[in-house]
This record gives C-alpha cells, sequence and structure tokens, in this order.
C-alpha cells in the first residue's frame, strides 16, 4: 500500500504558491494554484493561476490595448475588479509581492506602457477577481493540511504559463508521492 498522506511543511509567505490539496472538493479552488501576494496576521489574499475566461481585456476595459494575453479568475472575492501582477519598470508604485514581482500600481501608467509597447504585455498577468482569507484562516487550512506551500518556482514563468494543468505541472515537479497525487481521480470513489 502506498503512503499518501502528507503533512505541510513549508510557511506561507508573500511571492510564494499554494498548492491545493489533492484530494479538496472545494468547488472553487480543486486543484488550483494561487500566488500568495500578502500573507500577515490581518489576513492573506493572492491570485488562483490556473483558472482563465475566454475573452479580451480590451472587451472588459473600453480604451484597453488590443493586446493578446489571457485574463485569469483570480479567486472568489471582487469578481467584477481586474487586478494585476507585473515586473515592469515604469509602475514602481506597486506592492512588492517577492520573486520580482509587484501587485498593482498605477493602472494608467501600466496601460500607457502596453499602448506604447505592446510587447511588455509579456511581464503582466491580469484577474479578475482574488482569493482572501481572513485572519487566521489560511492557518487553519494550513494546519488542515489544505495547502502544499512552493517557493521554487520561476517567476517569469508565470507570465509564460497559462497551462490549466499548472497544479498537475508543479505537483510532478516535486516528485515522489506528490508526483503518484496527480493521477489520481478527485473523487478516488470513481476509480
Amino acid at each position: 500500500m502506498i503512503d499518501i498522506t502528507f503533512s505541510t511543511k513549508g510557511v506561507p509567505e508573500n511571492g510564494s504558491l499554494l498548492i491545493a490539496d489533492p484530494f479538496a472538493s472545494d468547488n472553487y479552488f480543486t486543484r488550483s494554484v494561487v500566488l500568495l501576494c500578502n500573507h500577515d496576521e490581518e489576513g492573506s489574499f493572492g491570485f488562483v493561476l490556473n483558472n482563465y475566461i475566454d475573452v479580451e481585456l480590451h472587451q472588459l476595459l473600453p480604451g484597453f490595448p488590443k493586446v493578446e494575453t489571457k485574463v485569469s479568475i483570480g479567486g472568489p472575492v471582487e469578481t467584477d475588479s481586474i487586478f494585476f501582477i507585473h515586473t515592469l519598470e515604469a509602475v514602481d508604485d506597486g506592492m512588492d509581492i517577492g520573486n520580482g514581482l509587484k501587485f498593482g500600481g498605477t493602472f494608467s501608467r501600466m496601460v500607457e506602457e502596453l499602448t506604447n509597447n505592446p510587447a511588455l504585455i509579456n511581464q503582466v498577468r491580469f484577474f479578475m477577481g482574488y482569493a482572501g482569507w481572513s485572519k487566521n484562516q489560511l492557518a487553519r487550512e494550513m494546519k488542515s493540511n489544505g495547502w502544499i506551500v512552493s517557493k521554487e518556482f520561476n517567476a517569469k514563468e508565470l507570465f509564460q504559463n497559462f497551462n490549466i494543468d499548472l497544479w498537475r505541472e508543479i505537483m510532478q515537479k516535486k516528485g515522489g508521492k506528490f508526483k503518484l497525487m496527480t493521477d489520481f481521480p478527485l473523487d478516488p470513489s470513481n476509480n
């Protein structure tokens, strides 16, 4: 018999990834990967990286430059708002989240940068909504092994990897029992 139990040893911090428990059956976070942007004693927030909508950003935001990019569904909170992470030097008022990444900043400045140089779209990622945790909520979820923490990722890949199977990809890179878990069905009774 294969031991598939695990305990979360990683500590969530700004710029780390939260990888959903392989057996979680949450309607929203099942097999999701979340970039944690802020984690402190007041709460936490981040963006789901592997959930997308099929719509162009300029359709959502009139006047936005026509650049090719995907829009991610970042989480169930404030789903009527657009958020962004980036590595744009000209948008220097964003919140530093680690790994060279910034959250937000002056939106009009970012639009100006993309209008002047559409290739910079490879340094920006957009989200509708975000994932949020109230005070101590993430800590409780970590104690019940609801998330696996990873700090081993290339930040540049976040802007190039729009893989719906990102959860599987990261779990396989972790190796061992995590790699084995990628082939398990969501509901073991369906096996």
